[in-house]
């Protein structure tokens, strides 16, 4: 489970459901770690962000094969409105864990 901005992400559907018992609260969504990168997605599992060594938005495109990025910050993790220091602070959180199969996340 990867928490950014204090909005909890599961890996995998055993963790989601988990959170729904947790006195913590319920994860917002699903994330995917990659190599270099971690995907964000809703519960339905539809992509719109991604932390790599920025944080921005991130749609899946069917019509370009593949996933769309850009430079904004999602809604959800305080918009426009983040500065520079509190993304790159969230992106500290993120690379201090390791990932569901106990490798550290850099």
């Amino acid at each position: 489970m990867k928490i950014l901005n204090g909005i909890k992400f599961a890996e995998n559907d055993k963790e989601f459901t988990g959170s729904l018992f947790d006195p913590g609260g319920t994860c917002y969504g699903f994330c995917r770690v990659k190599k270099r990168s971690i995907i964000f997605m809703t519960h339905q599992k539809k992509i719109f962000a991604f932390a790599g060594h920025i944080l921005g938005t991130a749609s899946k495109r069917e019509e370009l094969g593949g996933i769309w990025y850009s430079y904004g910050v999602p809604e959800i993790f305080g918009g426009e409105s983040l500065s520079v220091s509190e993304s790159q602070k969230c992106l500290d959180e993120l690379s201090s864990g390791k990932d569901r199969l106990g490798r550290i996340y850099k």
